[in-house]
């Protein structure tokens, strides 16, 4: 390494020192202390954290997703609601995309949204084609979007965040105007235009307004670059309440105030056409949607909003998009707040140090406040649940989320303490599609020796066995009373005749041992051998269950052939191998 470089990179570190200092409000240098309460790795290129950080003035809670678009089988992904005039919880979008070969592992909040008309605020892209126009970027930097940025993918995969110039025109008797806005409700003073994709047959417009129907020969699909030209086929005048109908080949442009007058002259038959483009850095970019303000930019902060403003500065909970130099690492990122004892929140400059410290070249804030919400796949799930803590108690309905997506045939990693390669992980993966779960902070256990009440839970979840009531138990079992957390499971296994206990004692406190475990597995599963018995050593297997053993190894349910072990207690993960070998037979 050069001279140079460390310099580089020492100044870098200081700097990022400095910025947090400073965003804490600590003079000189950053006494903040950070604590990773959990981590785990996601699937194959998918790692999240739980932060918590604490001051002397106020704690902060932070959920991170690293997304690494560079897998192939990890993408991100934006998801909405069909037809964009409705909320839906972050959750709720997320499942919405989930699929067994489409699995949705993180997703959080995404962009500003109306309360009252319940749409996007701001521009969205999908495919390379307009989904939303959104309504028009404020001047004032005092507000969070008041310059046209977006984050999105582009069209090499990666991450990217920058400025955008979207151009929306519709041309008439030679001379072009400018598009206020496409698929939304219609601005003040402007034309707005609308096609099928808007999500309602007619564009639900007041009496306010012109509006002119014009007819394509083709489907507009807003796809950057395009351009559709047709002949005006109705005309609907002021004052007119009945909201125009939009054609399936064709578009309405919508006119109120300035732009109304823009509408005046047109007829029916006459020339009309419209196009639709954006600058070439987001052409063929798989998404694209527009918030503010940056936070970060060439691995500073750089809000580019008035750092001063009551906005800005208050602590309130946040959720921002980071990406790194490359693009190729992504970054979700979610503050909670409004919560005493807790997490206070963070304000922008905050947000934006400590997406520098994650390693971010570049941040955007998005919508936060109530709507902040991280989900993920925790270790034993298929599907996506709430990792954060959400200001209001409880999700609110959102009108976009991004969504970190794996395509992978075995994408999981199931547990903390499993990965794909350990070897009883396809038993504990058919286990856990039984409805077993492992432990609260995410492990299963694997090395850990197996409870005898543990295995009745198994037994009676992979068996379905009927659960009696708990005072049942005693019909089976002298040491077990009603109110034991296990009663029921272990009466359902007694009363299969799983376990026949030992001078009519469950013994709960004692472990499963191997051998125990093969008589059980036996009765549990039917086992019966068939062929001639495999050479095993059972000089040191009870006589009570050599004949077990020996049914395990003739069905190759083991391979312990020269020791079985049989004394040793077995693990929780030999038991889900075993299980899952017996249920194959």
């Amino acid at each position: 390494m050069t001279r140079q470089r460390m310099k580089g990179i020492l100044f870098t570190q200081a700097a990022v020192l400095v910025l947090w200092a400073v965003a804490f409000g600590i003079p000189g240098k950053a006494e903040a202390s950070e604590n990773v309460h959990n981590q785990f790795q996601v699937s194959e290129g998918v790692n999240y954290k739980d932060i918590r950080i604490s001051n002397s003035s106020d704690n902060q809670a932070l959920r991170v997703t690293e997304i690494d678009t560079s897998d192939k089988n990890t993408s991100v992904e934006i998801g909405f609601p069909e037809g964009l005039n409705k909320l839906l919880t972050t959750t709720s979008l997320a499942l919405n995309y989930h699929s067994n070969d489409h699995r949705v592992v993180s997703a959080m909040n995404a962009s500003f949204y109306h309360v009252g008309p319940r749409i996007p605020m701001y521009l969205i892209s999908k495919d390379n084609k307009l989904t939303f126009g959104g309504q028009q970027v404020s001047d004032d930097r005092n507000n969070y979007v008041n310059e046209p940025i977006a984050f999105g993918i582009n069209e090499h995969g990666n991450g990217m965040i920058d400025d955008y110039q979207l151009e929306l025109n519709y041309t008439y008797q030679g001379e072009k105007f400018e598009l206020a806005t496409a698929n939304r409700a219609r601005l003040e003073d402007s034309v707005t235009l609308y096609t099928s994709a808007f999500g309602g047959r007619t564009t639900s417009t007041n009496e306010y307004g012109t509006e002119v129907v014009v007819a394509t020969q083709r489907k507009p699909v807003l796809e950057f670059g395009s351009a559709y030209r047709g002949k005006v086929a109705a005309v609907r005048p002021y004052g007119e309440t009945k909201s125009s109908e939009i054609p399936e080949n064709g578009f309405v442009l919508s006119g109120h105030g300035k732009g109304l007058e823009q509408l005046a002259d047109m007829e029916i038959g006459d020339e009309v056409s419209f196009e639709v483009d954006i600058d070439d850095k987001w052409k063929d970019s798989s998404f694209m949607m527009a918030s503010g303000p940056m936070l970060v930019k060439d691995g500073q902060v750089n809000l580019s909003m008035n750092p001063d403003s009551r906005r800005a500065r208050m602590k309130a909970p946040r959720t921002a998009i980071a990406i790194d130099e490359s693009g190729e690492k992504v970054f979700f990122i979610t503050a909670d707040g409004r919560q005493s004892g807790y997490a206070k929140g963070m304000t922008l400059s905050e947000l934006a140090a400590y997406a520098v410290q994650l390693g971010a070249d570049r941040a955007l804030n998005l919508d936060g406040g109530g709507s902040t919400t991280m989900t993920v796949r925790y270790p034993g799930y298929d599907s996506v649940k709430v990792a954060n803590r959400p200001s209001d108690g409880r999700q609110r309905g959102v009108s976009s989320v991004l969504m970190a997506v794996s395509t992978a045939e075995k994408p999981y990693y199931l547990y903390t303490d499993v990965n794909l390669d350990t070897t009883h992980a396809d038993g504990i993966e058919w286990l856990t599609g039984q409805g077993i779960q492992g432990y609260e902070d995410g492990s299963f256990g694997v090395a850990k020796k197996l409870t005898r009440p543990h295995a009745a839970i198994m037994f009676t979840s992979v068996l379905g066995l009927d659960k009696p009531d708990k005072s049942a138990v005693t019909d089976y079992f002298d040491d077990i009373e009603p109110d034991d957390q296990y009663a029921a499971y272990i009466a359902a296994a007694g009363q299969a005749e799983i376990f026949n206990g030992s001078d009519g004692r469950y013994m709960p406190e004692k472990k499963l041992t191997r051998q125990q475990m093969a008589s059980t597995l036996v009765s549990a599963f039917e086992l019966e051998s068939k062929g001639e018995d495999v050479d095993i050593n059972l000089s040191n297997v009870a006589p009570s269950h050599r004949d077990s053993v020996q049914t395990l190894a003739n069905l190759g349910i083991t391979n312990q052939l020269e020791d079985f072990r049989p004394n040793e207690a077995v693990t929780r993960g030999q038991f889900a191998t075993f299980l899952f070998k017996s249920e194959q037979n």
